[in-house]
């Protein structure tokens, strides 16, 4: 079996099994919900609450990418400096 057909067969998996889970927890709170209609409010709160956090993570990740990226540009400028300047060496 070639790279490509595991991926697509893994792939179809992996959609199966995360279409699966959202199935189960939507099953769930609809359960929990029917059984005390109070809790929903506690669902929607939390909910608010990752979809915030989520937003914020996004933005300092992204914040951190441009940093990590910053702080490796002087060790690419070094290599390259070695590489151009190999030449160099090599004539003396």
């Amino acid at each position: 079996m070639s790279d490509k057909e595991s991926i697509d067969t893994e792939i179809g998996f992996m959609i199966q099994m995360c279409a699966n889970g959202v199935v189960q927890l939507i099953g769930i709170v609809a359960v929990v919900v029917t059984a005390s209609p109070a809790i929903f409010i506690i669902f929607v709160i939390l909910f608010s609450l990752f979809v915030s956090q989520f937003k914020k993570q996004i933005i300092v990740n992204t914040e951190l990418k441009k940093m990590h990226t910053v702080a490796q540009a002087p060790v690419f400028s070094n290599i390259s400096e070695v590489f151009n300047g190999a030449s160099i060496i090599k004539s003396f």
